[in-house]
């Protein structure tokens, strides 16, 4: 028997409504994978995707089954070679196959549940035309669970999971739990969610990236991907659908706590969501870090958030530029054009994020987040101060256009852009538009400020690569390149085999001078610009992308985030009882967690001294590591 499955994109495992009409296993296996190996162990030799899109199909071709994968769009014309099992959408069927080859011997037939209702499957005989069927049929041995309630839901979950080799699947990678947090083990648990202090979960289904606030109490609940419970809220037997936002205000006053973090911006408590009033706050807040600000936003749905951002600072007698819908790395152009102390950028959908950065375009330092914070706390935006100016920052983004073309060199290659975001992607269409030469596809991150390149000969080049090999083109005019003070450490040994220089920012030495030289170059947050430059030293030079690839070092970076109660303090000692170029150590955030980057010309190499400082953090935190002995 052949299986015909209608496929929506859908291979994640998560609900995308509030009561699930059909089953998406979370258990961190997504449900095409189940189908799919569910169907071998029926016995089925060939399985067509209908409607899949591309990530759908390089998911399934990953996948190890034995049947043989064939892929068709909606309107193509299918017809069936063999007894044809067709789902109309995905579910996790449980069926006799004798009861259903005894159907499909007949003419094409729609299955139905022993109560009467469609199971949105059918069975289409040898050489039938795939098309509605006329007849209908009532399965008695199979099943094609629908359910209708959270209880069912659950029971479907518990039942799956219970299934050999899958109780190591209940709850996802990148878990983040508050103080005192209670947990039954029959709950499940997305990838990526964020739960608060004192809350309490009881047989609950949680998808990716929920949030869940401190004190809430949640029983016997199905919470869809992305959704948001606020604060001391209690749910029983309640279904929350993806991207929502269950909130109520409490009759006892909460104590605000704000948190400043380089990835979600500025939030208040957990859960990480904001409202007008909160980006009033924080445009208010925002002027203990100097009296001119630029501010962004990425869509038109964070407009209202963006403007009350720009009201809060310029109610403080702030000088505001408004740089309307852009990108991060515009904002930062727009910012330094204007000579702005910081800049407040606005971005995301159902939830939107206040990301803050420096004159440097750069996340705020450990001293601007204390000043910013107590800012906040203080409630700057109760105090209306001298009104301040709101300017209008639009004429920017056509100077900063001027200035990609000035360092533009005459097309050469055909450049394919790709990008989540339609405006920026339009943009560099624009400026790259115009080869006829070697196919180079330039992949721009959403806000901008990343960027790698391919092409068929040099294969993937990293953000970190091309900035390197930017320094090419700035030696050429006699400059120096500034990075980061994080950056990998063979950028002075590729700067010396070359003739350049290298400026860390945040060097003490150097600081004065790599932040100018930064302000002025902005290849570290613009995608674009430093494309522009990467051009530049291919045509300078006569050669193409993998000729320039060539010239680069191998640099592989291994990231961690570790949880540990260490002081800064301690981790301070450690860090110096250890000198280790190749190692940094981002001390500890109020949450605790610190950032751990280990540098070598291997990815095992970098993970290999990851773990090895890990377990010195962990004896450390024990007691059994002594800080003042030496690095191994």
């Amino acid at each position: 028997m052949h299986a015909i499955l209608f496929c929506d994109g859908q291979v994640s495992c998560i609900p995308v409504n509030a009561m699930p009409e059909a089953l998406l296993p979370y258990c961190n296996i997504p449900l095409l994978a189940h189908i799919l190996r569910y169907c071998e162990q029926s016995g089925i030799t060939d399985i067509t995707l209908v409607g899949a899109d591309r990530s759908t199909r390089r998911f399934a071709d990953s996948l190890p089954v034995q049947p043989q994968l064939h892929y068709a769009e909606p309107a193509d014309s299918l017809r069936t070679e063999a007894p044809t099992l067709v789902l109309r959408r995905l579910c996790l069927p449980q069926w006799d196959m004798g009861e259903l080859h005894s159907f499909a011997a007949a003419a094409p037939v729609r299955l139905l549940h022993a109560d009467g209702s469609p199971t949105d499957a059918e069975l289409h005989s040898v050489g039938s035309t795939l098309s509605t069927p006329e007849k209908a049929v009532t399965v008695i041995l199979s099943e094609f669970p629908r359910p209708e309630t959270p209880s069912d839901y659950l029971r479907m979950q518990q039942n799956l999971l219970d299934a050999p080799r899958m109780s190591h699947f209940r709850i996802g990678q990148g878990l983040r739990t508050g103080k005192q947090t209670e947990i039954s083990e029959s709950c499940v648990i997305g990838s990526d969610c964020i739960i608060g202090d004192h809350a309490v979960l009881e047989d609950c289904v949680l998808g990716d990236g929920v949030q869940i606030g401190a004190g809430t109490v949640l029983r016997r609940c199905v919470i869809c991907r992305h959704a948001l419970i606020d604060r001391q809220m209690t749910l029983e037997d309640a279904a929350v659908g993806q991207g929502e936002i269950v909130s109520t205000h409490s009759k006892t006053p909460q104590k605000r706590l704000f948190c400043v973090d380089e990835q979600d911006g500025i939030h208040e408590g957990l859960p990480r969501w904001n409202t007008v009033e909160t980006a009033l706050q924080t445009g208010a807040a925002m002027t203990a870090l100097g009296m001119r600000i630029a501010v962004g936003y990425d869509r038109k749905t964070s407009e209202p958030f963006a403007l009350a951002a720009a009201s809060g600072a310029a109610a403080q007698g702030a000088q505001v530029w408004n740089c309307g819908v852009c990108a991060l790395s515009q904002l930062i152009h727009c910012g330094k054009t204007a000579d702005c102390d910081s800049m407040i950028w606005v971005h995301g959908d159902s939830v939107q994020y206040l990301t803050v950065r420096g004159a440097d375009g750069f996340a705020l330092t450990s001293a601007q987040n204390r000043r910013l914070l107590q800012a906040l706390e203080g409630g700057l935006s109760t105090r209306i101060a001298e009104c301040g100016k709101i300017h209008s920052a639009q004429a920017f983004h056509s100077l900063w256009e001027s200035e990609c073309r000035k360092i533009l060199p005459e097309p050469r290659f055909t450049i394919e852009v790709c990008c989540g975001n339609p405006l920026l992607r339009e943009t560099a269409q624009r400026l790259f538009s115009g080869g006829t030469g070697d196919r180079i596809v330039l992949n721009l991150s959403d806000d901008g400020t990343q960027a790698s390149a391919f092409s068929t000969e040099s294969g993937m080049i990293s953000h970190d690569s091309l900035l390197l090999l930017s320094l090419l083109s700035f030696r050429e005019k006699g400059e120096a390149l500034a990075l980061p003070a994080q950056f990998h450490p063979a950028a002075e040994a590729f700067a010396a085999h070359f003739g350049g220089r290298i400026l860390r920012l945040h060097t003490p030495a150097v600081t004065p001078t790599a932040a100018k030289a930064f302000a002025r170059q902005g290849v570290c947050t613009d995608g674009i610009l430093l494309f522009c430059h990467i051009l530049r030293i291919l045509d300078t030079r006569h050669i193409p992308l993998a000729a320039a690839a060539s010239l680069l070092p191998t640099m592989h970076t291994a990231r961690r985030e570790i949880s540990t109660r260490l002081s800064r303090q301690t981790v301070e000692k450690l860090r110096r009882s250890n000198p280790d170029r190749a190692v940094r150590l981002e001390l500890p955030t109020n949450s605790g967690i610190l950032r751990l980057m280990a540098y070598a010309d291997s990815m095992e190499t970098a993970s290999e001294l990851c773990s090895l400082w890990e377990k010195k953090l962990r004896a450390a935190e024990d007691g059994l590591y002594d800080l003042s002995q030496s690095a191994e």
